[in-house]
């Protein structure tokens, strides 16, 4: 529902509130089901470019509290990094017995760090008391990283710009040319930057591409372009 930049427009704490209701009130009159709600991106950011505390872990943890009592029908979480060295964004144990799923970023992790992140979750008394899911919905396109969290029972978010340099990836194992959406569209890479060129036509997307359909059992010929 929210980033740094949209939270930065909003008048107040009281504009936040308001805005998550009548989303979720949105949502409830479309009948869906089974949708699952991140309140805010990277919480940590959030935190430092705006002036509301309501993106601390413990003040996310009694946002979801307060929005599953009015809005059951759906799933909700919130991500942070995932520094256990520092323990920026890590979530706290509140927001880990209130998610539904606990949800981090893997952004300028190596795959140790990755794993590092994953197992002091679960070492948590919150989480333990309750396992639930834990997901990385924005990483790299690193394969390394994908291997650790996988092998670690969690379930990794491939994170691909198109350019180089992207935000603070390490992996510059396959360095594309740098772009933001100029063409041509035949040698645009990457999956987030619109226009998106939805082919395997990058180092990044193979790897990725090859290792999935390696993983799942699965190594047709679309797989070997």
């Amino acid at each position: 529902m929210f980033y740094w930049i949209s939270v930065q427009r909003m008048e107040d704490e009281a504009s936040l509130w308001r805005a998550a209701h009548e989303l979720l009130t949105l949502l409830e009159g479309t009948g869906r089901k089974k949708i699952l709600i991140q309140i805010a991106s990277e919480i940590d950011v959030v935190l430092d470019h705006t002036p509301y505390d309501l993106s601390t872990a413990d003040r996310q943890a009694e946002m979801i509290v307060a929005l599953r009592e009015k809005h059951p029908g759906f799933l909700f979480s919130t991500s942070g990094g995932a520094q256990t060295e520092t323990g920026r964004s890590m979530p706290s144990p509140a927001l880990v017995e209130a998610d539904y799923y606990v949800l981090i970023h893997g952004n300028g992790l190596r795959p140790a760090g990755a794993e590092a992140a994953i197992k002091a979750i679960r070492a948590m008394p919150a989480w333990q008391a309750n396992p639930k899911p834990i997901v990385i919905n924005e990483d790299s396109p690193a394969v390394p990283n994908l291997e650790a969290v996988w092998r670690n029972g969690a379930s990794w978010g491939h994170y691909d710009q198109g350019f180089e340099g992207q935000a603070d990836d390490p992996w510059l194992l396959d360095q594309p040319r740098p772009r933001w959406n100029t063409g041509p569209f035949e040698e645009l890479n990457g999956f987030q930057t619109p226009p998106v060129n939805w082919t395997i036509n990058s180092g990044f997307k193979k790897a990725f591409s090859s290792r999935v359909a390696e993983t799942a059992g699965y190594l047709g010929e679309t797989m070997q372009t």
